[in-house]
């Protein structure tokens, strides 16, 4: 899927589909669009939703995607509010991240210790700054949008996932 200006110019590659794209909405901000993807062996079809911050982060930050189920959480709005770039998280002592994952109310001392050492261990994706800094300044508005919508709205806002329709 590709967005570009009406004349056909400054056209921006938004996402690959795993088929044929069609019924495409975006919404009113701009930051989530759906999408129907055909299968045209099957003759099934899938509802997808994609988010632009997943889209950001999977350039300068892909291991938050893998460390956190839901990145439309308080806890990774949070997270993303005061560390934005991996290259922050790293520079925050074990204590002060046990400290933050517990205030946000994740409470499985396991699971913190596993994000601890996954930050310790994460290399990054790209060393380019102006890239980081570029992506990092489009991350802040989508996940404050996050913070700011009602918790019933929050539901898979910002992830891609596929939901099966009628096949």
């Amino acid at each position: 899927l590709y967005e570009a200006a009406t004349d056909g110019s400054a056209r921006r590659k938004l996402l690959t589909a795993p088929g044929a794209a069609s019924f495409i909405r975006f919404s009113p901000d701009g930051n989530h669009m759906r999408f129907t993807v055909g299968d045209s062996f099957t003759t099934n079809s899938s509802l997808w939703e994609a988010h632009r911050l997943t889209n950001h982060l999977k350039i300068y930050f892909p291991q938050i995607l893998d460390w956190f189920e839901h990145l439309d959480s308080e806890l990774v709005c949070a997270l993303l509010e005061r560390w934005p770039t991996l290259e922050q998280l790293q520079k925050v002592p074990p204590a002060k991240l046990r400290t933050f994952f517990r205030k946000h109310r994740c409470r499985d001392q396991e699971l913190i210790e596993r994000r601890i050492l996954a930050i310790r261990q994460a290399i990054p994706a790209i060393r380019d700054r102006a890239v980081i800094e570029a992506k990092g300044l489009g991350v802040k508005p989508l996940h404050t949008h996050c913070m700011n919508l009602p918790k019933r709205s929050q539901t898979s806002l910002f992830t891609v996932h596929e939901g099966q329709l009628n096949p």
